[in-house]
């Protein structure tokens, strides 16, 4: 209903910007190669290639230009990621 939507809409302007993006999973393969971090810019390939196994139609391809990163997919678990969601057993009653 209403109520859902205004709060959403609400709470979305609390993430931060797609383009404001700076986790690896979120560059594109040059901005990476750009770390001087093999490590970092390793792991951030290897987040987009499970990304791209689970959603193929939500990602960028491997070869595609940088203005298509992050695609939403990618800003949507960055944002889950950088959060703190503690996952704690349901309230007993």
């Amino acid at each position: 209903g209403m109520e859902k939507s205004a709060f959403w809409e609400e709470y979305a302007t609390l993430l931060p910007e797609r383009a404001s993006m700076t986790q690896p999973l979120c560059l594109h393969k040059d901005y990476l190669d750009r770390f001087g971090h093999q490590e970092l810019a390793d792991g951030g390939s290897a987040q987009q290639k499970r990304l791209r196994m689970l959603f193929p139609e939500l990602m960028p391809k491997p070869d595609a230009k940088s203005s298509e990163f992050p695609a939403w997919i990618m800003w949507a678990f960055a944002c889950v990621r950088s959060r703190p969601y503690p996952c704690l057993p349901p309230l007993a009653e």
